[in-house]
């Protein structure tokens, strides 16, 4: 789990810290299935970047596409909204 500083303006911030079990339970409630869902070490990966990014917004959200990273990072086929494209 990611420990960051709460951010005034976050769409998510009424959101109880995320942990593994409650992505997955939202993944749950999105109807993606296990075989949509990237390894651990992958969702790891991708949210260790977007934690380091200058448009992550403190706490959840991306500011590209508005998206909790969360949930974005979970699914296998989307990828970073960053020109970057960080992952």
């Amino acid at each position: 789990m990611i420990e960051v500083e709460t951010g005034a303006g976050c769409k998510a911030c009424s959101i109880a810290p995320l942990d593994d079990e409650l992505v997955r339970s939202l993944a749950y409630q999105m109807d993606l299935m296990p075989s949509e869902q990237v390894s651990r070490e992958e969702y790891e990966r991708r949210i260790s970047l977007c934690a380091q990014c200058s448009s992550f917004m403190p706490r959840y959200t991306c500011l590209m596409n508005g998206a909790i990273v969360h949930i974005l990072a979970l699914k296998k086929k989307n990828c970073c909204p960053h020109p970057d494209k960080k992952w």
